[in-house]
């Protein structure tokens, strides 16, 4: 799938109070990297090979699911928030980039 149909269906199913928006928005955006995040701590918590946590196929398909709804709360805060979305992968691409050079 391509972005922009991405952003179209996920457009599509943003369905929240309008009133507190912004705030769901990135509320959600939080918590769901922090879903991410805690299926690492415990492959950690299982041990590591060759100094870093393996995910389990299992694991992995679940951070995949995370990783989805956290691409979901930012399209939709982006759009929310009267961004385009290409100017910010250009941004932070010039950050990084002046950055490490």
């Amino acid at each position: 799938m391509k972005f922009k149909e991405y952003f179209k269906v996920a457009e599509e199913t943003a369905v929240f109070d309008k009133n507190v928006g912004h705030a769901y928005l990135a509320m959600g955006l939080a918590g769901e990297s922090g879903e991410v995040l805690e299926h690492f701590k415990k492959s950690i918590r299982n041990g590591f090979r060759d100094g870093r946590a393996d995910l389990d196929p299992a694991r992995l398909d679940a951070v995949k699911d995370e990783l989805g709804d956290v691409m979901w709360y930012w399209t939709v805060l982006v759009k929310e928030l009267g961004l385009n979305p290409e100017d910010i992968f250009q941004h932070n691409i010039d950050k990084l980039t002046k950055r490490y050079k």
